[in-house]
């Protein structure tokens, strides 16, 4: 069975790079991406199986790019997790269903939690 493709997207380079390192040893191919204005891009030519996006970043939201994502065929279907190390207040949890955001995990999180939600969406 081929490994599932990961996009993770944060502007946290450390992050990423910590990150992506736990998501390859659970089996996972990870396309790694720290700029958010570029993100729909590499998904639309990248095609991933799940994405997991940093709620908070500058100059995009992760709202923003997880409802951008919604507008291509190639990426509209792409099930999309949101990562926040905030409390998601009532407003925020109506954009995450806005923007097609199927679950948010909140920092820090266990590796396990992540595969989970990789798995669940």
């Amino acid at each position: 069975m081929a490994s599932k493709r990961v996009m993770l997207i944060d502007d946290d380079a450390d992050f990423l790079e910590e990150f992506g390192e736990m998501l390859k040893s659970a089996d996972y191919d990870v396309i790694s991406v720290h700029d958010g204005s570029s993100a729909v891009g590499i998904a639309r030519k990248e095609k991933p199986d799940v994405i997991l996006i940093d709620h908070r970043m500058k100059p995009k939201r992760g709202f923003q790019i997880a409802y951008e994502l919604q507008g291509y065929p190639e990426t509209c279907c792409i099930p999309v997790v949101a990562m926040t190390g905030y409390d998601m207040i009532e407003e925020q949890q109506f954009l995450m269903c806005y923007c097609g955001i199927k679950k948010c995990l909140r920092k820090p999180f266990r590796p396990l939690n992540v595969v989970a939600a990789i798995e669940e969406v």
